[in-house]
């Protein structure tokens, strides 16, 4: 429900503050004095509205402050989701800044919001009837949801559209993938050949580096034999050996050593050298033995290198572990694209039986609909004639879907059509030019499909247009009724409606030499009786005038006691 709403420097009101009942709300006043201007606020508040030329003048802005209590847990969730912080308090505080500019600011509980993100939390919030372009249920997609209430199809209406989707998803499979056909048939080519190129080689991780040192060795064995028996030579095959020096040099250190006891680790030193280096030319003694050219081997070598290089350069930047990897995605690749195959061969069968459930559960839901929408149009049309328009004639429009157009909410779109007068076309709601018409026949329609928790505000403007005090009355219960459940609040022109209010606000205008402003006080007591006897009989209220207003106060308000 909307508990307070504060409005500063819009149009004629400089300031005030509106603390609303949980039930039914009226506005009542001249002509003139600022009414609509309340409901206009509440658009604006929840940006149903364009802001142009609403600010008052000399004013740099105006501000809109709504406080919601949200009492139901499914709506506290659902707004909880649009903007996407918690509402543990269950309040709602909407802001909106209106500037001379032309710039807007929203936020919600002091959290900037988009413009967007405002009008979905208002849709939430509240129904306006009376301006076509704010109300929820002129939205053909929104009269569906209500007749599939109505019906109690909304499982159903699930099935269909969860079959719809499926059906909906294998049709443009099989267009993706006739239309790929060739290009697929290229590619699976082209990836077979790939995979087969690479699995040839029988790659190891590890064997380029292996078999380069190999092909290094062999090609070159004169250089690495000339080396190596050099090295043996000199170590104890020339002229001068450098074993034989050592061991002479190992006579003169033990000399040292006994003569002077701190050298006496000096001989084992010698030793150890010698011991090294004859282990040494024993290897590469060993080494030369073992050292032969293989040509075949080599030609081998080079060939294998060669292959490597290739393929590290063709599918992984020189890395043949990047290869591997290379490999294991195409095939996988591979195997996509054949199993696009395998699906192609049965898609044809799939949409079939998609096709022929969808349509069994879409005729299900439309006799189930056409039921439905003949007992609701009864009810509504029986409502309408108690508000006094006996030659309406409101209907339930189907419209069957093409199979170029299929639609995922049934085998037919909706709508909600009127017929205001005989011999007028019988036409859309949404297109009534009348906003007192509209507004009688939404109240109408809100009467057979009241759904407590949608919105927690309903308001109502103008519904009481060229209503007499009979009408009023009918009205005024049917709004009554309404409240039950839903906030109501209502801008009137009629004193039967106003006695059905659990609240009375009274707007007036009040002008100056400089300027005028708009005032709104709640009224109770015998100030309301006064105020609805001056709806009764203008600014001339006599003592029977007021014994009427009273009298017709007391049996409103007992008629709302037996809601």
């Amino acid at each position: 429900m909307l508990s307070k709403l504060y409005i500063k420097n819009l149009a004629i009101i400089q300031e005030l503050e509106v603390e609303f009942d949980r039930a039914f709300n009226v506005f009542t006043g001249q002509t003139g004095a600022g009414k609509s201007l309340i409901i206009g606020a509440v658009e604006l508040l929840l940006g149903f509205r364009s802001p142009s030329q609403m600010i008052r003048p000399n004013a740099a802005e105006a501000i809109l402050v709504g406080v919601f209590d949200l009492s139901d847990p499914l709506l506290q969730k659902e707004i909880a989701q649009v903007i996407d912080i918690p509402l543990e308090e269950g309040e709602l505080i909407i802001q909106r800044r209106l500037f001379a500019s032309g710039k807007t600011s929203s936020s919600v509980n002091s959290v900037p919001i988009p413009l967007p993100t405002l009008r979905q939390i208002g849709e939430l919030l509240v129904d306006i009837h009376g301006q076509h372009e704010n109300q929820y249920l002129l939205r053909p997609a929104i009269q569906l949801r209500l007749l599939d209430s109505f019906a109690e199809t909304e499982k159903l209406a699930a099935d269909f559209a969860d079959v719809h989707h499926q059906w909906r998803n294998a049709v443009n499979r099989s267009k993706e993938l006739f239309e790929h056909t060739e290009l697929r048939k290229q590619q699976i080519d082209l990836y077979e050949f790939q995979l087969q190129e690479i699995n040839q080689a029988k790659l190891v991780v590890g064997e380029y580096a292996q078999l380069e040192s190999e092909f290094r060795q062999m090609s070159n064995v004169e250089q690495l034999r000339e080396l190596a028996g050099s090295l043996i030579q000199g170590l104890e095959e020339s002229d001068f050996p450098v074993l034989d020096i050592l061991r002479s040099m190992l006579n003169k250190a033990h000399q040292l050593a006994d003569i002077d006891e701190k050298l006496k680790t000096i001989p084992d030193q010698i030793q150890s050298a010698i011991v090294e280096l004859d282990d040494v030319t024993k290897t590469l003694s060993q080494y030369l033995d073992d050292l032969e050219l293989d040509p075949q081997r080599l030609t081998e070598l080079d060939a294998r290198l060669a292959l490597l290089t290739r393929l590290g350069k063709k599918y992984g930047n020189g890395e043949i572990e990047a290869v591997l990897t290379y490999r294991d995605e195409v095939a996988q690749k591979l195997a996509d694209l054949k199993n696009q195959q395998t699906d192609m061969e049965g898609i044809d069968a799939l949409i079939a039986d998609l096709a022929e459930k969808r349509k069994k559960i879409g005729q299900k839901l439309s006799d189930a609909r056409r039921k439905a929408a003949g007992k609701l149009s009864k009810a509504v049309n029986e409502q309408l004639q108690e508000l006094a328009m006996p030659n309406a004639r409101f209907e339930v429009g189907f419209t069957e879907t093409t199979d170029e157009n299929p639609s995922p909410s049934g085998l037919e779109i909706i709508e909600f059509m009127i017929q205001t007068n005989p011999g007028q076309p019988v036409m859309p709601l949404r297109k009534i030019a009348s906003a007192g018409e509209l507004s009688r026949i939404m109240l109408g329609i809100k009467s057979i499909l009241a759904s407590p928790g949608r919105s927690s505000v309903l308001v109502f403007d103008e519904v009481d247009s060229n209503v007499g005090g009979r009408l009023g009355e009918v009205i005024g219960t049917k709004l009554a009724k309404l409240a039950k459940d839903q906030q109501v609040i209502c801008i009137s022109h009629v004193p039967q409606i106003a006695c059905f209010a659990q609240r009375h606000f009274v707007v007036a205008k009040e002008a100056s030499e400089t300027e005028t402003a708009s005032s709104i006080r709640s009224v109770d007591g015998k100030v309301r009786i006064r105020e609805i006897a001056e709806m009764i009989s203008g600014k001339k209220i006599s003592d029977i005038t007021l014994k009427q207003a009273d009298e017709m106060f007391r049996e409103c308000q007992k008629i709302v006691k037996k809601l």
